[in-house]
């Protein structure tokens, strides 16, 4: 994890590694420079653990999200990266090296459920990559917020990411720098919430410790709702209010990749100022999808506080053609739900001082 991944710096020159006086013939001369590509790291990878006594091997995959193999096309070019899997006690499993800050046992989604080619004790064999759970990829979005007579806004959202999520960022941070991923994550999460809700990225803990989750936190100010009368009326579903409802389409010819399956769960809590009082809540909903995906979200109001808990689930990333109308109708569902409103009733005093401000 310490050498440099030039896949995600840059490729130096041959004339570079002559005036350094770098070669690359063996792995030791990777180990040596502190330096390789992505499949070179993989190769030092392998060869390490069979020189701690293991029995390892390499394999050659497709990168999912450009080509899949075509096992009638005979040419070696198709395979692009390279994965390492080590058996342990009877078992293989799978390694990612050269992809930098990918998680002990896992794998780039990329490199998931794809088609590839790999080494075995009788020579070459093709193989099928395995998939992810859900669990591996789990995101925990946090809002603690407070809102004032006005509809003006601040708080605090927190975010912990695993997996794909996590790894997705530590590299985008690895490839340019963290000041600018904090600022192409802090557009990412503005574009989800509210109108009138402004975030500002704080910082991340944990952006190169790929052994534990990977912490987001971003300040929020701004305001949020639409004032009616003596009502106000606010997005019950903070993180969702403005994401586009996807599958929009009624019909489909193609099979479907979501990339990795994946769980999020959203819990946000609301401090009402005084004066303010919900005047109802949206009703607890679960919306199943076979044994493929689920959904749940609850609402709770306690005096002055009201709370949102929200878990989504996606079991699988490929879906079949003939399975889209129920992918589909899950999505559509779901985006039905969490544009649902809440209703914030203001005492009469309240609704004047906003009037007259007004």
């Amino acid at each position: 994890m310490t050498i440099e991944n030039t896949r995600f710096t840059r490729e130096h020159s041959a004339a570079e590694n002559k005036a350094q006086g770098l070669r690359v013939k063996t792995a030791a001369d990777i180990w040596a420079q502190k330096r390789g590509s992505d499949d070179e790291i993989t190769r030092l990878f392998i060869s390490m653990a069979r020189a701690a006594g293991l029995k390892a091997y390499a394999a050659a995959v497709t990168e999912r999200q450009k080509a899949l193999l075509n096992t009638g096309y005979l040419d070696w070019g198709q395979l692009e990266d390279e994965i390492a899997i080590v058996n342990i006690g009877g078992k293989d499993l799978f390694f990612d090296p050269g992809q930098r800050y990918c998680e002990y046992g896992k794998l780039h989604w990329m490199h998931t459920d794809v088609l590839g080619m790999r080494q075995t004790d009788n020579g070459i064999a093709p193989l099928t990559m395995p998939g992810a759970a859900f669990q591996d990829n789990e995101t925990v979005r946090n809002a603690d917020l407070e809102i004032g007579p006005d509809g003006s806004l601040k708080g605090t959202i927190r975010i912990s990411m695993g997996g794909a999520e996590a790894l997705r960022w530590r590299l985008k941070a690895l490839s340019s720098d963290e000041q600018e991923s904090k600022s192409d994550f802090e557009k990412e999460i503005q574009a989800c919430v509210p109108d009138g809700v402004i975030v500002k990225m704080n910082h991340f803990v944990g952006i190169s410790d790929f052994n534990s989750s990977l912490l987001a936190t971003l300040d929020v100010s701004g305001s949020m709702g639409t004032a009616a009368g003596k009502r106000v009326l606010l997005p019950s579903s903070f993180f969702e209010a403005r994401v586009k409802p996807i599958f929009a389409e009624t019909k489909r010819e193609n099979p479907i990749d979501l990339r990795f399956p994946y769980a999020s769960e959203d819990r946000v809590t609301l401090k009402l100022a005084p004066g303010l009082s919900l005047e109802g809540l949206p009703t607890d909903t679960s919306v199943p999808m076979q044994k493929l995906a689920f959904y749940t979200v609850k609402y709770k109001s306690d005096a002055n506080t009201y709370s949102q808990d929200r878990v989504i689930a996606v079991g699988t990333p490929l879906f079949k053609k003939e399975e889209y109308p129920d992918l589909r109708d899950f999505f559509q569902k779901t985006g039905a739900q969490d544009q649902q409103q809440l209703v914030l009733k203001r005492s009469p005093v309240e609704a004047a001082s906003a009037g007259a401000a007004q």
